[in-house]
């Protein structure tokens, strides 16, 4: 059996892009069906994420060696002049600056550097299910206590469902007619089985079509082939970012009953300045990732995935040209255009009736590891 050393390894071959296509595949598969090692993967991501920011330690090391040669240098010249001193007579004490300041230079940076380090491997063990005050927003359903009544309406509307009611939860909206969903990659992370639930209480299994941990997006597709919605009433927005302060609000599953939060972008970047996504003040908990990040006019701006700890108000969201992007890696058969709809029905209608079209397509995600 192969240890945690392997994992590793392979984790920094696969963020470094050091595999085959085959690799890669393979390795996505075993981080899927294995808790372990996609935790394995997060906290190597993480960790690089924390050095790269703060690359300036290597430039303090080389700093330390030219002191430490400036020091030694400046230390030979003066051991020299001491010996031909000493055949004239000192009129004054002279204590020679520079390495003494060399010395506490030195002595100051190597400080700094032992602080610094330990901050890493502090922050690393401390940290190990989150870095600084981000936290990603899925749920344990275990937690949530639910009626008898209602697990066994699930096993009867799911058929061959599972008997308990899922280990982890999240939200997820449509991206087509036939059963497509977006949802975020960590909601999904681990799972031996997938299913959503509608509005309605309709549990239907899923099955996972693309993910990616990076930008942390997914998308599935429900099994049932008889399943369809009605035509999409929203679109995604393709271009230019949302403005600061424009209202916003968003619907997901943070409890078993869907839940509205209003608020507005508060910043056109996200956590630590990432560009594909944004800030939100918004009231989000447990349960909200993977949710729409909706406009005024109803159009989706993005899609929610954590948010700053310990507030509850301040969001981040993964904006949605960066979805579009990623859509282009779906199967034949995906009608990326449908989402960009030129006239949205929703403009017209006020925030109440907006939200009791929408709730057809937003969907409560349960996972199964």
């Amino acid at each position: 059996m192969k240890d945690e050393s392997y994992f590793i390894e392979s984790a920094d071959r696969y963020i470094d892009g050091e595999m085959t296509a085959e690799e890669r595949v393979q390795f996505e598969t075993l981080c899927r069906d294995n808790a372990e090692v996609q935790k394995i993967l997060n906290e190597q991501i993480q960790i690089r994420s924390y050095f790269s920011e703060h690359a300036d330690i290597a430039d303090l090391k080389t700093k330390m060696g030219s002191a430490y040669n400036a020091w030694k240098t400046q230390d030979s010249v003066n051991k020299k002049g001491k010996e031909t001193a000493n055949t004239r007579v000192p009129s004054s004490r002279i204590i020679p600056f520079k390495p003494y300041l060399w010395k506490v230079a030195g002595v100051a940076a190597a400080i700094a550097f032992i602080i610094t380090f330990a901050g890493v491997l502090i922050s690393h063990n401390y940290n190990q299910h989150k870095l600084s005050s981000y936290t990603i927003l899925r749920r344990e359903i275990d937690n949530i206590k639910r009626s008898q009544n209602s697990l066994i309406n699930d096993i009867h509307r799911a058929k061959s469902g599972p008997i308990n009611p899922g280990q982890y939860g999240g939200t997820g909206f449509a991206l087509s007619a036939n059963g497509l969903i977006a949802t975020n990659a960590h909601v999904i992370a681990g799972a031996d089985s997938v299913y959503v639930e509608t509005s309605k209480g309709e549990v239907l299994k899923a099955s996972i079509v693309y993910k990616d941990i990076h930008s942390d997006l997914a998308v599935l597709k429900i099994d049932d082939s008889t399943f369809q919605l009605p035509p999409l009433p929203y679109g995604l927005k393709e271009k230019d970012n949302a403005p600061l302060g424009e209202e916003v609000y968003t619907l997901g599953y943070p409890k078993d009953e869907i839940v509205y939060g209003k608020g507005y972008i508060s910043s056109e970047t996200g956590y630590r300045g990432d560009t594909n996504s944004y800030q939100v003040s918004i009231p989000v908990n447990p349960g909200n990732s993977g949710g729409p990040l909706i406009d005024a006019k109803g159009q989706i701006l993005g899609i929610v995935t954590g948010k700053q700890s310990p507030s509850d108000n301040i969001a981040f969201a993964v904006k949605s040209s960066f979805l579009l992007s990623m859509l282009d890696s779906i199967p034949d058969g995906f009608n990326r255009r449908a989402l960009l709809r030129e006239k949205n029905v929703f403009q017209h209608l006020n925030r109440v009736d907006q939200i009791k079209k929408l709730q057809s397509y937003i969907f409560l995600v349960k996972v199964y590891n």
